[in-house]
């Protein structure tokens, strides 16, 4: 018997508090040399001003949660007219991996974010994210390398 999943979008509140433990889990596979401290106020305000929107991966039958993705929503600076989206975060339990959870996922916000106008959709990856084959399989390119620093400040 086949799992079947529902992707939605849905509002910060109804969301954070299952999709809090998600991002821990997500935080200690990608990067644990960091600590997880979101500002979970501009989380909220962002989410009221439609620049920020909750999308979740859910098991039907239960609406028990698998999954997400963060996705930032904005014009863009370079190109005056256009509207990008951006996925800050996203994560899916391990049981639920190697079922085309994800690429299923992404085509469905594809298609959302078509008809909300948004042109171009890009992926912020941790160097130690498992997603570069799963994002170029789906037809995306590499575009940008962004590097960092703490600055202790």
């Amino acid at each position: 018997m086949s799992i079947e999943y529902v992707y939605k979008f849905e509002k910060y509140d109804e969301a954070v508090d299952e999709v809090y433990p998600l991002l821990i889990l997500n935080q200690k596979e990608v990067n644990i040399e960091k600590t997880l401290k979101p500002d979970l106020a501009l989380y909220k305000n962002m989410s009221e001003t439609g620049h920020f929107r909750a999308l979740t991966i859910r098991i039907k039958d239960t609406c028990e949660l698998v999954g997400y993705m963060l996705v930032l929503v904005n014009s863009s600076l370079n190109d005056a007219g256009m509207n990008v989206a951006s996925i800050h975060a996203m994560y899916i339990r391990p049981e639920h991996r190697g079922l085309h959870i994800f690429t299923k996922c992404l085509s469905w916000l594809e298609e959302e974010l078509k008809k909300k106008s948004i042109n171009e959709l890009s992926f912020t990856l941790s160097t130690m994210s498992k997603a570069n084959k799963l994002l170029e399989f789906c037809n995306y390119k590499l575009t940008d390398v962004i590097y960092s620093k703490n600055l202790g400040a």
